[in-house]
This record gives structure tokens, C-alpha cells and sequence, in this order.
């Protein structure tokens, strides 16, 4: 088992080595010219953390409650679709879940990755796109049976973007003759016809699941997301592997949250590797983050065992962030925490 003080960089280094280039390229790359996928990173990097002294603090907890259910730390493993897991690791769907269940955090089951719901784990989230809604509400039904924490449903795929490294690789753009059908599961990579506010009453119609919704990056969907229902929202850019050139999620979170203002929860998905993102994310409004690339490649690195060890370090370096702020759980994170000087200003 590799050593669990591993950083996200280092994993990817190792993960690398044991990937083939294609494989690699599959999960490490993004939208058109990359620009988003340089910023989901390159922003957390212009942002600074504003620690409080004296404050009396002598132990935090990273604990959290996600729709009633208690999570070590606010953290969930995001979705990543297509042959993202069985690239980095055999079986790569279950060891990840198991990964994440070990180390007590969430995880978000990709739709397109999957040919049963029946994985390791208390918190898990289905993932579903509104393409096929026979396929959609069977998914969700299929959840709430086995005991899902929430469905979450991801919006921002109206088209699948070009990725000039898939191509590179002889990997194209799907077409619709390429759609398949798992397990009974629609394989979302081609969008029959486009969805609306009104497909999200109706998923909601349909479960008593908590539903949340991937994909928002604007103060005005967010407002819109809240008047329709929805329990939870999900800052994502779909790992900087849709739209190039929009905004970075950590850049976008606190207009949601904002807007928001509490009335639903807020999961920042994009970029996050480390402690430090984490603390930068829940201090501008997020009440946990999702992880992706770093998760997937300590998925190659090492399969569960290694997730697990990622995750759970993840999670005790939190504690021990928020101790150096002065604070002594999420909830004392705010925006005071943050100093965002060298960080785009509306």
C-alpha cells in the first residue's frame, strides 16, 4: 500500500507512470483549448487563507451532516463517467466506492459508468441526466430503494465538448449511433432533446430522494434552481470538460452562495486537491466539496486501499487547517477567512 501522505500531484506522478498515454489523457484532460481546466486550478492558487489568532480553539472537528446523514468530512467523491474508473483500476466503480467508504466521506455514482447501483457505502448520491426520462426515473427509484443519501442530476451537457486529447487518441465526439444502454442505464453521451426547469419538478415528482443539481455556475441558475425545488447544487463546470473558457468554480462559488443564501446546500466541485481548497471552498459558501481527477488518480495509484488513504488524509489535514484558522469546525469558516485580492472582482 502506498504511504497515505501521498499529496494529489504525487499520486497523479504515480498514476501516470502506470496509465497509458491515451488512458491518462482520457481523465487528466478537458474542453477545446484547456483554459478552464488550467483555471479550476490556477484559481485557488491566486487565493489566500486569513487565519485568526487567540482564539481559544483546542480541537476541531471535520464532521458533517449531508441531508441527515453524518460524513467524517464535507467531502464527496464527484461522478466521472465514460471508462474513467476501469481505465485507472479493474473493477474501478467498486473500488472507488469502497475507497470512499472507508475513509467516511460521500460518493456521487456516475450514470454513465455503472451497470448496478449496489456499491460499498451509507452515502452514496446517483447521478442522472435528463436525456431519457423512463432511464432517469428508474435511477433514481433504484436509489431510493437501496438506501441513497440524494440523486443529483448534472445539466451542463446539453452537447458533448470537443477534447482534443481524446481526439489525438482516436477517441471522437459521440454520435447518437454510439449510445449504449448498461445494465439499463442510459449512457448520457448523446442529449435527445434539451432539458428545462420543468424536468427537474418532474424528477423531483418521482422521488423522495433529496435532489441536487450539477452544473450551475450563475448566481441567476442558482435563484432559479432554489425556485424549483431543488434541496442541494453542485458549482461544477463539469471538471473543466464542457464549456472553455467559462469561469472557474471557486470564481463562481460565491455568487451561488449568495444567491443561495442558505436556502439549499452548496457542493463545489472542480479543481480541489487538497486541504487548503477545501478550507478556500467552505469559507466562500460551500457546505462540502467534490473531488474528482485526485480521487481517480488515486484510484490508478493504488485502487481502494489508496483512495481510501487520499480521502481520509484529506480529511485529518482539514482538521488540522481549521485548527491553524482559529476555527473549530466548518461552520466557522465565512468569507473573512479569505483574502481574494488577486482574485477576479465583479
Amino acid at each position: 500500500m502506498l504511504p497515505s501522505w501521498l499529496s494529489a500531484d504525487q499520486l497523479e506522478e504515480i498514476a501516470r507512470g502506470r496509465l497509458t498515454p491515451a488512458a491518462y489523457d482520457y481523465i487528466a484532460g478537458g474542453a477545446g483549448e484547456e483554459l478552464t481546466l488550467r483555471e479550476n486550478r490556477a484559481a485557488f492558487a491566486r487565493l489566500r487563507l486569513r487565519p485568526r489568532v487567540l482564539t481559544g480553539v483546542e480541537s476541531a472537528t471535520t464532521e458533517t451532516f449531508l441531508f441527515g446523514r453524518r460524513l467524517n468530512a464535507p467531502v464527496l467523491v464527484s461522478p466521472m463517467g465514460g471508462p474513467s474508473h476501469e481505465l485507472a483500476w479493474p473493477g474501478g466503480v467498486r473500488e472507488a466506492a469502497a475507497g470512499a467508504a472507508a475513509a467516511g466521506v460521500g460518493y456521487m455514482v456516475s450514470a454513465s459508468s455503472v451497470d448496478t447501483l449496489e456499491l460499498p457505502g451509507d452515502a452514496l448520491v446517483c447521478q442522472v441526466y435528463l436525456n431519457d426520462r423512463d432511464a432517469a426515473a428508474r435511477l433514481v427509484e433504484d436509489a431510493e430503494r437501496l438506501g441513497y443519501l440524494a440523486a443529483c442530476v448534472t445539466v451542463d451537457v446539453p452537447v458533448a465538448a470537443l477534447r482534443r486529447r481524446n481526439l489525438r487518441h482516436g477517441v471522437g465526439v459521440p454520435t447518437a449511433s454510439e449510445e449504449a444502454v448498461r445494465g439499463g442505464y442510459a449512457n448520457p453521451a448523446v442529449y435527445a432533446k434539451p432539458a428545462t426547469w420543468a424536468d427537474i419538478e418532474w424528477l423531483r415528482s418521482r422521488s423522495g430522494l433529496p435532489l441536487l443539481v450539477k452544473g450551475i455556475m450563475t448566481a441567476e441558475d442558482a435563484s432559479l434552481a432554489v425556485a424549483h425545488g431543488v434541496q442541494g447544487i453542485v458549482v461544477s463546470n463539469h471538471g473543466a470538460r464542457q464549456l472553455d473558457g467559462c469561469l472557474a468554480t471557486i470564481d463562481a462559488l460565491p455568487e451561488v452562495a449568495e444567491a443561495v443564501a442558505g436556502r439549499a446546500v452548496v457542493v463545489l466541485d472542480g479543481g480541489v486537491r487538497t486541504s487548503t481548497d477545501v478550507a478556500l471552498a467552505l469559507a466562500l459558501g460551500a457546505g462540502a466539496v467534490g473531488v474528482g481527477k485526485a480521487a481517480m488518480w488515486a484510484l490508478a495509484a493504488g485502487g481502494r486501499e489508496t483512495v481510501g488513504a487520499y480521502l481520509g488524509a484529506l480529511g485529518s489535514e482539514l482538521a488540522r487547517t481549521l485548527l491553524l484558522l482559529g476555527a473549530g469546525s466548518p461552520a466557522e469558516l465565512g468569507p473573512a477567512h479569505v483574502d481574494r485580492r488577486f482574485a477576479p472582482r465583479a
